[in-house]
């Protein structure tokens, strides 16, 4: 695949964010700064009443590539779904306010990593909380055993081709957590290609909504799980979350006890 045929678009970039002042900027820059240059860059922002929008159209000034929508929106999905509207790319890549791409050289990479039959491929991630940095591994082979117990990829690890969004549709806005989630295991059991790469795609922002509401996250996901497989899988499933749980905390209190 040519991409740097001139004006050619092979990646669309879409960053959501609302009222993000602190970190817009970060994400922006790690934007800017891939040396790979066919992509476009789409940023749909809530409607911010800080300084988030001052920020982004001072980087507009001088980077007339970055386009902005500013219009309120019903939740997280809701923007994401604008922005693959919007999209003109190949494969689409979110990475929301507070995330950045972990390197300058992460789409060039990943674009020589991609077949052109390749229709979701993901990386693995870096946790950022505060100044403590995680590196977790994703998943190289996924399977439904996995999906059941939760263990969805990151969507700031995956470039999913726009054709995906065509034929299995947009994220559901019922969801304001798991939406994602909920389109992951749509396209799973619709068949779509899956393919691991052995990179660091992005630095994810552990202080965001997804990962401060865990109770709205475990309904969604039981409704999720309910009506993609049924009640039957998912009280199996639920059983089996039980269990494992159990004998964490078992061992979890056995190697307490062996350290007294």
């Amino acid at each position: 695949m040519d991409s740097n045929k001139k004006g050619s678009v092979f990646f669309s970039i879409v960053t959501v964010c609302y009222n993000s002042e602190k970190f817009i900027e970060g994400t922006i820059e790690s934007v800017l700064s891939q040396n790979f240059k066919g992509y476009e860059y789409i940023i749909i922002d809530g409607k911010s009443t800080d300084k988030t929008l001052i920020k982004i159209k001072s980087y507009q000034n001088n980077h007339k590539s970055i386009a902005l929508i500013s219009e309120e929106d019903n939740g997280i999905y809701d923007a994401m779904n604008k922005g693959i509207k919007q999209s003109k790319g190949e494969y689409i890549f979110f990475l929301n306010a507070g995330d950045a791409f972990y390197d300058s050289d992460t789409l060039e990479k990943t674009f020589h990593l991609i077949d052109k039959n390749d229709e979701i491929i993901y990386g693995d991630i870096c946790q950022v909380n505060g100044e403590k940095e995680v590196y977790k591994k994703s998943i190289k082979k996924i399977t439904k055993f996995h999906l059941l117990l939760d263990r969805m990829i990151c969507h700031q690890a995956i470039f999913a081709k726009r054709s995906i969004f065509n034929n299995h549709g947009l994220f559901d806005i019922r969801y304001k957590i798991s939406a994602d989630y909920d389109w992951f295991i749509s396209c799973f059991k619709a068949g779509v290609k899956l393919k691991y790469i052995p990179l660091v795609i992005s630095y994810f922002d552990m202080s965001g909504i997804s990962t401060s509401n865990n109770i709205i996250i475990q309904k969604e996901h039981e409704d999720i799980i309910k009506n993609q497989f049924g009640k039957v899988v998912y009280r199996f499933s639920r059983f089996k979350h039980w269990i494992g749980n159990r004998l964490k905390k078992v061992t979890v209190e056995k190697n307490k006890n062996d350290k007294l």
